[in-house]
């Protein structure tokens, strides 16, 4: 059975949040020397119910694209794997306009590694995301992966979706300070999921992957699977955010070409600190 790792390399509460540790990266460096990060909390969902976290920190459910997934023990139940079920049915959904149903964790800041090792997360129909967020007052930041088997609003689409030939559509996205009437500014990367040849894949495939997002000061790195792909440099959020791994029903997530429920199974979530000099090592691949 797996343990729960622990380990704080500063306290994780409301007053001293992690994100004061913030890095002045460096990519100026002909020859960067690789660094090995610190890690700050391993969740593996080994134990049954509700995690713990770190002191201060907190963990949450949202279920309302399933609400008869309604209680942490059907989220989490001790088998060392979280699972966000979904199903195909929107007359049940409690929310009308874009439900959620999501595992939350608060928080982390700048100058760190999120990093979510799982699969199931491409399901048609709906998004499958991590991301960062926080609001206040009229404005938020937030930092995206979406993923979704075919963006009906980015070309090509229609596409094929299923290995060996189609692929898995991705949104890399950063909002810092924005409008929440606006969205502006923003800055969206909008493509294929690539190997490392550059080649598009398909992530309906039963596989675990992991999903990282590189949070500098900055800029930040998107990777999977060890391969990165996207960076963004503007505009780059500083606010302490939660962390959200789940589906969410977007327009542009295409239809539900399915019937019955989905899962999305996730192995680990993974918060590492990032150098402060020199260069962050690639995170690892899903296998």
């Amino acid at each position: 059975m797996k343990k729960l790792v622990l380990l704080i390399a500063f306290a994780l509460i409301a007053t001293v949040p992690l994100a004061q540790a913030a890095p002045s990266n460096s990519d100026s460096i002909a020859r960067p020397v690789k660094v090995k990060l610190a890690l700050v909390y391993l969740e593996d969902f080994s134990a049954s119910g509700q995690p713990t976290g770190p002191p201060g920190s907190y963990w949450y459910f949202v279920n309302s694209i399933l609400p008869s997934q309604d209680t942490w023990q059907e989220f989490i139940p001790g088998d060392g794997y979280a699972r966000i079920n979904v199903d195909s049915l929107t007359s049940n959904d409690t929310d009308t306009t874009n439900p959620y149903q999501l595992l939350g964790w608060g928080g982390v800041g700048v100058g760190h590694r999120i990093a979510v090792r799982m699969k199931g997360a491409v399901v048609p129909g709906l998004t499958g995301f991590i991301f960062t967020y926080q609001e206040e007052s009229s404005t938020f930041d937030e930092i995206d992966i979406e993923l979704v088997a075919d963006d009906t609003a980015t070309a090509p689409s229609g596409h094929a979706t299923l290995p060996p030939s189609g692929w898995t559509d991705a949104r890399f996205n950063s909002y810092g300070n924005s409008s929440l009437s606006t969205y502006l500014p923003e800055t969206s990367i909008k493509q294929p999921l690539v190997n490392a040849d550059g080649v598009p894949v398909s992530h309906i495939d039963d596989a675990f992957h992991v999903y990282v997002i590189d949070w500098y000061a900055n800029h930040i790195d998107f990777w999977v699977d060890s391969v990165k792909q996207a960076t963004i440099t503007s505009p780059i959020p500083d606010s302490v955010s939660e962390v959200l791994i789940g589906f969410r029903d977007l327009s542009w997530a295409g239809a539900f070409n399915w019937s019955g429920t989905k899962t999305m199974t996730i192995d680990w979530m993974q918060i590492e600190r990032l150098p402060t000099s020199g260069s962050a090592p690639p995170p690892p691949s899903g296998s």
